[in-house]
């Protein structure tokens, strides 16, 4: 399961402050960003990997947005065009069956 509002805002600070946290669950799902807060950065990422908490970001519709997440390796990309995001991970050869 994915974390709620609270567990959202306790892990961002989590991140921030580089505290030791458990969460129960296993995904987190968020926007680039919010309220003038990115979370689209490496800081936010290696707390993710470090508690072993899958990351998802949403609603990406932009094919420079969809680069930059799948450059720093995100476990999942929400969009309302699939097949944009198809082409870019083609392009950088993500997309299964294309060569790496």
């Amino acid at each position: 399961h994915s974390m709620g509002t609270s567990n959202v805002i306790k892990f961002y600070f989590g991140a921030q402050l580089g505290i030791e946290q458990n969460f129960t669950a296993q995904c987190i799902q968020l926007p680039i960003g919010q309220f003038g807060i990115s979370f689209m950065t490496e800081k936010v990422l290696q707390y993710a990997r470090k508690l072993g908490i899958k990351i998802h970001f949403w609603t990406i519709n932009d094919s420079v947005t969809m680069q930059r997440l799948l450059e720093l390796d995100v476990d999942g990309i929400m969009t309302d065009d699939c097949v944009l995001l198809k082409d870019v991970m083609k392009k950088q050869n993500k997309w299964p069956g294309s060569k790496n």
